[in-house]
């Protein structure tokens, strides 16, 4: 097994040279019609087609001369048997389309498998056709840029290169069949977290992501209803809050009777939401991440007087 970009497992069957030291096709890639047979191999026309059999995935290397920075078109067509009136035909499915540039690194010595030894690899492919079999891994770095392409639909698929509209000289396709772990992984482009700045274990979050969490010293608090039937309002001003609790006053200014917790509705004939008899606990569920306005939180009581102690994390 050998690790490939994108967290892939690829079982090695073959690593095999589609297309080089020829002269390329000028002109435009051509996206071919159905046909009795896949297109075949041309390296005069930049047409390679591979069996890829049982397998369910093909990772590309593009490679070229002469020297770096220089582009060259590419289209990869997937073959699917179609029900036709001809036996064997076949029916075209376009697997990715893009420009590919080339990096200052060379392959290597010249030999079975490598155009010259002044062929540069690849290390950026730009897809200019968004398509649902492919994932580009292109760092940009002299490094060689791969497009993987999930055929595990095809049962031929062909590479076509151009140099129309481009300079690159000639061009070279190295390509690997073999079988993922799991497919091919994709990433979604509209998730975005913002950016992110780390400074000596800090983290700093902007963007769609704000969040600042330190330890926060629990606040106490009492509450005393001094008019029964008349709610008071927990705290007087705004107060955010990550967690609340309250008891019904008991050991200190022991409570005549029930006290209420609700909205500013509550009502101790009316309205009760929340009753709590003397001593009685009580915690307001608050979800991670969010806070609670403590001074929207109202308190009643049966008699004058009676009341509520407690405490409150502040958010």
């Amino acid at each position: 097994m050998e690790d490939r970009p994108g967290n892939i497992k690829v079982a090695k069957k073959a690593a095999m040279l589609l297309l080089s030291g020829a002269t390329y096709n000028s002109a435009a890639v051509a996206f071919p019609a159905i046909a009795t047979a896949p297109t075949a191999t041309s390296a005069t026309t930049g047409v390679a087609t591979i069996d890829v059999g049982t397998h369910n995935l093909l990772d590309v290397i593009f490679a070229g001369t002469t020297t770096a920075n220089q582009v060259f078109n590419y289209m990869a067509v997937g073959w699917l048997p179609a029900k036709s009136s001809v036996s064997q035909a076949y029916f075209p499915l376009k697997l990715a389309e893009g420009v590919v540039t080339l990096g200052a690194k060379a392959l290597g010595t010249a030999g079975a498998f490598i155009e010259s030894s002044t062929a540069l690899i690849a290390d950026t492919i730009t897809e200019t056709t968004a398509c649902p079999y492919s994932q580009v891994w292109s760092a940009a770095d002299d490094t060689a840029a791969h497009l993987l392409l999930d055929v595990s639909l095809f049962h031929h698929v062909t590479i076509l290169v151009s140099r129309k509209d481009c300079t690159a000289a000639t061009m070279t396709v190295l390509a690997a069949i073999g079988d993922s772990v799991g497919g091919i992984v994709r990433f979604d482009p509209d998730i975005a977290l913002g950016a992110v700045t780390v400074t000596s274990g800090a983290i700093t979050v902007s963007g769609t992501v704000a969040e600042s969490v330190a330890a926060k010293t629990p606040t106490v608090l009492t509450q005393t209803v001094s008019a029964a039937g008349t709610g008071v309002a927990l705290v007087a001003t705004a107060t955010p809050a990550r967690a609340l609790w309250l008891t019904a006053k008991k050991a200190t200014g022991v409570n005549v009777g029930n006290v209420y917790v609700g909205t500013s509705a509550v009502d101790k004939t009316t309205d009760q939401q929340t009753v709590l008899e003397p001593g009685d606990y009580w915690q307001l569920p608050i979800p991670a991440g969010t806070t609670v306005d403590l001074n929207l939180i109202y308190v009643d009581a049966a008699n004058n007087n009676d009341g509520v102690t407690g405490g409150y994390i502040p958010a």
